[in-house]
């Protein structure tokens, strides 16, 4: 005996589940490949909906963004204009208190021409530094050639209160001490000092 197949219509709520699922898989191939840039709107992913790692330095516009807050006077500092507090100071405009300021313009806002530049001591002795008994006697220091007297000053090894001073004279690149004998008959010699120093 031969078994019949029945044929039977689907029912409608088997058509629409078959409908809903078509639909659904035809939406997701759809939106995979019709969803790009130009769909989204401005401004409504948040950062952290970001893959990390995903934003380099190729989709950054460097130029926009601002200056980060500890580099903001760090371009260069060995060349800086103004080295308040610097330790050091290589090439600064104005060190005003730095502790070494090799080629700076000013220093505690003063130029060079302010301060004493070259300065040294220049020492003479009365009868090339061997104690007599001779009265008066005269030394004179001398400056290095190129430089000036800024001052000075002189002394004697007599006992004290035997010899004094007579006078002194000074010139653009000498100190001369004169003294004399006053009391007794020491032997002794006089000393002169020249500070000098680049005019």
């Amino acid at each position: 005996m031969k078994s019949k197949l029945s044929k039977r219509r689907p029912s409608p709520s088997m058509v629409v589940a078959m409908l809903a699922l078509f639909v659904a898989l035809g939406g997701s191939a759809y939106a995979a490949s019709q969803i790009n840039g130009s769909n989204i709107k401005k401004n409504s992913i948040p950062g952290n909906r970001l893959k990390n790692d995903s934003v380099t330095g190729t989709q950054v516009n460097a130029s926009t963004l601002g200056t980060v807050p500890n580099a903001t006077n760090a371009t260069n500092a060995t060349n800086a204009t103004n080295a308040t507090n610097a330790t050091n100071a290589e090439t600064a405009a104005t060190a005003a208190l730095a502790t070494n300021a090799g080629s700076a313009a000013e220093f505690a806002g003063l130029p060079p021409s302010s301060y004493v530049n070259g300065a040294n001591i220049q020492t003479g002795v009365s009868n090339g530094g061997t104690d007599t008994t001779n009265s008066p006697q005269t030394a004179i220091a001398t400056c290095p050639a190129g430089q000036v007297v800024i001052g000075g000053g002189g002394g004697n090894d007599a006992p004290t209160g035997d010899v004094t001073f007579d006078s002194l004279q000074v010139t653009s690149s000498t100190y001369e001490v004169i003294m004399f004998k006053i009391t007794g008959t020491p032997s002794w010699h006089d000393t002169a000092w020249a500070i000098c120093a680049n005019p």
